[in-house]
């Protein structure tokens, strides 16, 4: 991703490969996400040391890489993380209790 080779991923880099994304979603008929948006996603994820650029040693430290990368290269694996519960980790999935509240709307 480094086209530059400078040792960084710039903004100017996340854009080019998150145009291709962009191209994709459209073509598909999926609402995008703006890149200013995105970009500030990754910033957020990764945290940089040096604001403006990404080092490989960012990317080491962030627990959630894969993320980034299928952001910019693999639109299916974008697209499930975008849809996933963010709740759904903490959900037991052997317990199929339906919560109380749903119970006043579909039980009166």
């Amino acid at each position: 991703m480094d086209l530059d080779g400078d040792g960084f991923l710039s903004m100017y880099e996340l854009e080019y490969f998150y145009e291709e994304q962009l191209r994709r979603m459209e073509f598909l008929g999926i609402e995008t996400l703006p890149f200013e948006d995105c970009l500030c996603q990754m910033l957020d994820m990764v945290h940089p040391k040096k604001e403006g650029c990404i080092a490989l040693a960012d990317l080491k430290r962030c627990r959630m890489v894969p993320i980034f990368f299928d952001t910019f290269f693999n639109l299916e694996k974008y697209l499930d993380h975008e849809q996933k519960d963010p709740f759904a980790s903490q959900r037991d999935p052997d317990d199929p209790e339906v919560p109380s509240f749903l119970l006043f709307y579909f039980y009166p």
